[in-house]
């Protein structure tokens, strides 16, 4: 049977709040939940789900706030998987990527953007209205890609690459200080050295830019097979 992961993302009414995260998942657990690690969200918690369980989970208390979340597929070409430490560092050094969201009509619409990637959030920088931000605002689930490494290799008929793909959920910033925390990040990414210069072009951009953070749920990344077996021989 297929079940969902469940993520408490608010805060649940004030009796559960002064109970601890262990007596919310024994009630969760005799409802038919079960609890399979720890959310760092006031009392929440992620848990796995079956359909038929939901409703008897939901009210366990008042003002509850529950997120479907996917159970992301393994890579089928497990040998070529890079470990997450390797993940994240493609994501740190990177310059640019493609964000890729749910367009008009349905359509898939991805897009190039620089970024910069702060302790396991992606920040971007964006126009105030458009397209993304339209699709956005209906469906704040995306996807990023990154390539760090895009080889041609004519004679053997393939690309030596590494990349990562990120999915989560995009929010737009709201106030104005983590705004301006997260153009200070990217202006210093970009013109590293200069924090008085990304200072002051934060400063003069905040009122005609959005700023969007991107939450990362789930990050993968894989190279080439030749670079596996290369490694493996050296």
């Amino acid at each position: 049977m297929q079940k969902y992961r469940v993520r408490v993302v608010a805060h649940v009414c004030a009796y559960a709040r002064h109970r601890s995260d262990w007596h919310l998942a024994q009630h969760a657990h005799r409802r038919g939940v079960d609890v399979v690690g720890q959310c760092a969200v006031d009392c929440g918690l992620i848990a796995t789900i079956a359909p038929k369980n939901v409703e008897k989970f939901v009210p366990l208390y008042h003002s509850i706030k529950l997120t479907i979340m996917t159970d992301f597929r393994p890579m089928r070409r497990i040998r070529q998987l890079l470990n997450e430490e390797e993940s994240k560092k493609i994501l740190a050094n990177g310059t640019h990527g493609v964000l890729a969201v749910s367009g008009d009509d349905g359509y898939p619409y991805a897009f190039p953007l620089s970024y910069v990637y702060v302790d396991g959030s992606l920040y971007f920088h964006s126009a105030v209205q458009g397209h993304k931000v339209d699709a956005l605002r209906r469906n704040p689930k995306a996807s990023f890609c990154v390539v760090e490494r895009d080889e041609i290799r004519p004679a053997e008929y393939t690309t030596y690459f590494r990349s990562v793909i990120a999915f989560g959920h995009v929010t737009i910033l709201e106030s104005d200080e983590e705004k301006m925390a997260a153009l200070r990040q990217i202006g210093e990414r970009y013109h590293p050295g200069h924090p008085a210069d990304a200072q002051h072009e934060a400063e003069k951009s905040l009122s005609r830019v959005l700023v969007l953070r991107m939450e990362i749920d789930h990050l993968t990344g894989k190279q080439a097979i030749e670079l596996v077996n290369k490694a493996a021989h050296e």
